[in-house]
């Protein structure tokens, strides 16, 4: 994949009420949910905010990223959904930005590696916010209808690939991802929890076609390494795929990409295990590789 061009500098009449539109609120209602997101609100290579009207209160919006050559493509784009740790509740939905896969989408310039070449130009990011609140109303996995109702709006506003639509998160956001891919999986095609627990998943069964790779540090003193490890052996005696299972979060063998289920375990005394692995090409690509039959 080669970088990404520069945007030409002309402004034309097209683009100009394009842009005049972000300026410009509209109600997007869905099933309850009202999302107040501007026509044309998304910037390619740039993350912006939208809110949302929740009935529970517990989301009030999030950032959205769009891939940087969506203006100038016509293909599809899939979307990969971030959660959020416990680190960002409260505060500004902006916030989320400062951390994790985020931090890299709103930092990261250079299209020469090839880890931003994947990240920053294969994607539509959407990371919901949450807000301050009792902390079993702020579990991402007890939010389904309102992050069925982001997608929904994502879909009709912007070009989605729908068999494409991937989750991952950290710490809290990976309790989230598991409980979300167990109960959404009609909607992902993969999910990619992070030093997260499987307190959300109510049946395992519904994650045994789930491509999935799971990543823990063994010395997490915070979010236990077992709760990793023992949903991937629940898994592998259920019936799934064997997890392919790797010492670190960037596989030397290329054949990973061929496993539909890995288990990245680092023998690190750390709570931190996504910076490694959002900061390789490596589960990007492996991402694309997964798709809704």
């Amino acid at each position: 994949m080669s970088p990404t061009p520069p945007f030409g500098r002309t402004l034309t009449g097209a683009r100009f009420f394009g842009l005049l539109a972000c300026f410009f609120l509209i109600f997007l209602p869905y099933g309850g949910f009202s999302q107040r997101a501007a026509a044309a609100a998304g910037l390619p290579g740039k993350s912006v905010v939208v809110t949302v009207n929740d009935p529970t209160g517990a989301v009030d919006g999030y950032n959205l990223y769009l891939p940087k050559s969506y203006a100038k493509s016509k293909h599809k784009y899939p979307i990969l959904m971030f959660l959020q740790g416990g680190l960002g509740v409260g505060g500004e939905i902006e916030d989320i930005n400062q951390w994790g896969l985020p931090l890299l989408l709103t930092t990261e310039t250079d299209m020469t590696l090839e880890r931003n070449q994947y990240l920053l130009d294969s994607f539509i990011v959407i990371s919901p916010h949450m807000t301050d609140g009792p902390n079993q109303d702020r579990q991402f996995y007890n939010q389904e209808s309102v992050i069925r109702s982001i997608i929904k709006t994502t879909k009709s506003q912007y070009r989605v690939d729908n068999k494409r639509i991937y989750i991952t998160g950290l710490s809290r956001g990976g309790h989230g991802t598991w409980g979300l891919a167990a109960r959404m999986n009609d909607v992902f095609a993969a999910a990619v929890p992070i030093c997260g627990s499987t307190r959300g998943v109510e049946d395992f069964n519904t994650l045994l076609k789930m491509p999935l790779w799971v990543a823990h540090n063994i010395g997490d003193g915070l979010v236990d390494f077992s709760n990793s490890q023992e949903a991937v052996a629940k898994l592998e005696e259920l019936g799934s795929e064997k997890f392919l299972k790797i010492k670190t979060t960037d596989p030397e063998d290329p054949e990973y990409l061929d496993h539909q289920k890995i288990f990245s375990y680092m023998n690190i005394d750390s709570h931190d295990a996504w910076t490694d692995m959002y900061s390789n090409a490596a589960v990007y690509k492996w991402l694309l590789e997964q798709s809704k039959k």
